[in-house]
C-alpha cells in the first residue's frame, strides 16, 4: 500500500498480492508477470510490457500506460480503469 517501484521485473512470480494506491513509473519494465491472485485498485501503472502471463487479475480503478499490456493472462477483470495502449490483450 502506498509504494512507488522505479526497476525492472519488480514483482515476477507474486501470489496474492493486493496493489493499492502505488505506482510503477515509466522506466519499469515487465513488472507483473507470471503472478497468481492479483488484485491492483487506486494505483497508476506505467512502462513496457506491464502484465503478462498472470491469471486471477482485477483492476479496479487504476490508469495505465502500457505499450503491451495484458498478454497472455487468464482471468483478468478491469473496471473503472483506463488502459492507453499499442498491444493491449
Amino acid at each position: 500500500n502506498n509504494c512507488s517501484f522505479s526497476l525492472r521485473y519488480a514483482l515476477w512470480h507474486n501470489k496474492n498480492l493486493i496493489f493499492d494506491e502505488s505506482t510503477i513509473t515509466d522506466i519499469c519494465r515487465a513488472p507483473f508477470w507470471y503472478c497468481k491472485n492479483v488484485k491492483i485498485q487506486n494505483s497508476e501503472i506505467n512502462g513496457v510490457k506491464s502484465l503478462r502471463e498472470s491469471s486471477n487479475i482485477l483492476v479496479e480503478k487504476t490508469n495505465i500506460i502500457s505499450n503491451e499490456f495484458g498478454w497472455k493472462c487468464h482471468n483478468l477483470e478491469l473496471f473503472n480503469s483506463n488502459i492507453e495502449s499499442e498491444y493491449a490483450f
